[in-house]
């Protein structure tokens, strides 16, 4: 009776702990996602005057 219960409960807990990782790792994906995609946009307004400026240089 003990040993079963035992094993419900280390069950219970893996079960919780695989989706508490699979939870963290997911939302750890979405933030880096975000982080990238907002670096990207400004690096991309960066970019633009120095295109602007290739175009008034060479163009």
């Amino acid at each position: 009776m003990f040993l079963t219960d035992g094993f419900n409960r280390y069950k219970v807990l893996t079960v919780v702990f695989i989706t508490f990782n699979y939870c963290f790792l997911l939302s750890l994906i979405i933030i880096g996602l975000r982080l990238m995609n907002a670096n990207y946009i400004y690096f991309l307004s960066l970019m633009t005057p120095l295109n602007k400026f290739d175009a008034n240089l060479f163009g």
